[in-house]
C-alpha cells in the first residue's frame, strides 16, 4: 500500500482510522464510506432535512441537496446526485443520499479535495477492501438437533457464486436457522450484500 501522506495520517489516526480504510487510486485517495460515518459519528455531524433538487425513480434519477452541521456551528452544504451516467447500481435515491453524506463530512472536516468518497465517482478499478472478520455464529441445527457454525461470510460468498434470484433465496433458505441467530449489525450488512446482488440477476 502507497504510504498516507502525513496530513491524512494524522486524520486517520484522531479519527481512530487504519490505514486500510484509504485506498490509493492512481494517485487520488478514496476513503471507504463505512469509516466516513465513523467520522461523522466522533466528528458530532448532524444532518438537516434533504431539499429533493430531482427525482424519477422510474429512470432512476435523484439529485438531493444537503447541509450537515457541526457542533462548533460550522456548516457546509452540499449535493448528492445518481443517475444512469454516474450510478449503476438499483438505488439512486441511495446513493445519492451517500454521496451527499460524504461529501459533507469530508468538507465539514477539511478534507475535500485532498481526499474523496468512494461512492463519490466510478473509480477505475476496485478499491482493495478487505472484509471484516466476523464471528462465527453458533446455534442449534433443527434438523439435527447439533450445534453448529456459521461463518456469515460464508453465507455472502455463497449469494455472490449465485446466478438467479431463486439461487439466492435457496441460499438464505437453507442458512435460515443461523441467520435468526445473527445480531442486528450482521443481518443488515446481509441484507445489504443480498440486495445489491439480486439487483444484477434475472429472476
Amino acid at each position: 500500500m502507497a504510504t498516507l501522506p502525513k496530513k491524512l495520517d494524522e486524520f486517520r489516526k484522531n479519527f481512530d482510522l487504519v490505514k486500510e480504510d484509504f485506498w490509493d487510486c492512481h494517485g487520488t485517495w478514496v476513503l471507504l464510506h463505512a469509516p466516513l460515518e465513523k467520522v461523522a459519528a466522533k466528528a458530532g455531524v448532524t444532518y438537516d432535512d434533504p431539499v429533493v433538487i430531482e427525482a424519477s425513480t422510474k429512470d432512476k434519477i435523484a439529485t438531493i441537496m444537503l447541509r450537515g452541521h457541526l457542533p462548533c456551528g460550522a456548516s457546509e452544504v452540499t449535493f448528492g446526485e445518481a443517475s444512469p451516467a454516474n450510478c449503476k447500481n438499483s438505488y439512486p435515491w441511495a446513493m445519492a443520499e451517500k454521496r451527499a453524506k460524504d461529501r459533507l463530512v469530508l468538507k465539514l472536516v477539511g478534507l475535500h479535495g485532498s481526499v474523496y468518497s468512494v461512492d463519490e465517482a466510478d473509480w477505475q478499478g476496485k478499491p482493495p477492501v478487505k472484509a471484516p472478520e466476523q464471528p462465527k455464529i453458533g446455534y442449534v441445527n433443527a434438523k439435527t438437533s447439533e450445534q453448529s457454525v456459521v461463518d456469515p461470510n460464508v453465507i455472502k460468498s455463497e449469494i455472490t457464486q449465485c446466478a438467479t434470484k431463486k439461487a439466492v433465496r435457496a441460499v438464505l433458505t437453507k442458512h435460515n436457522d443461523a441467520i435468526k441467530t445473527f445480531s442486528t449489525e450482521i443481518n443488515s450488512d446481509l441484507r445489504h450484500h443480498r440486495d445489491e446482488h439480486m439487483a444484477s440477476l434475472a429472476a
